[in-house]
């Protein structure tokens, strides 16, 4: 699963080299999902989080991005809020929590995103999920087309 943040770094200010790096990561993760190296699951508290989007335009290419290159989309239900209740301890924001309870709760190995207070508590929320009998990792995109190369032995 992809944060909303992974989806709009290709239309970011790419003059940080972080920032670039990550847009490039980004394409190349969109390509293996078009390619069917890798399953790409989108989320309700996606498509809400692109609908909040003020550019018209970059809101509408994200848009299409995120349906062109998802396997499915996670509903967001009870189980997911009750598990986002529970993360509330570790993080923040709401929204944050409920990205990472429908990557859990649907089966997904990985959260990409390249939020920095995510990233810096992936340790964390990665123990407490785990003390649930649920394994996510929460990783950057700059990580993902390394994993994926390996998986598919390249």
């Amino acid at each position: 699963m992809l944060d909303t943040n992974v989806f709009s770094r290709p239309l970011d200010d790419l003059s940080d080299k972080s920032v670039k790096l990550e847009a490039e990561s980004s394409k190349r993760i969109f390509n293996f999902a078009r390619d069917k190296t890798a399953s790409i699951v989108t989320s309700e508290i996606l498509f809400y989080e692109i609908g909040l989007i003020k550019e018209k335009d970059k809101r509408e290419v994200i848009f299409h991005l995120a349906k062109n290159v998802e396997r499915s989309m996670i509903m967001i239900n009870p189980d997911i809020e009750k598990l986002a209740d529970d993360l509330k301890a570790h993080i923040k924001d709401y929204a944050d929590c409920l990205h990472i309870a429908s990557a859990a709760l649907s089966g997904c190995s990985y959260l990409v995103t390249c939020d920095k207070e995510l990233l810096r508590k992936a340790g964390k929320i990665g123990s407490f999920l785990l003390s649930l009998n649920i394994k996510l990792h929460i990783i950057n995109p700059v990580n993902l087309p390394s994993i994926i190369g390996e998986q598919n032995g390249n």
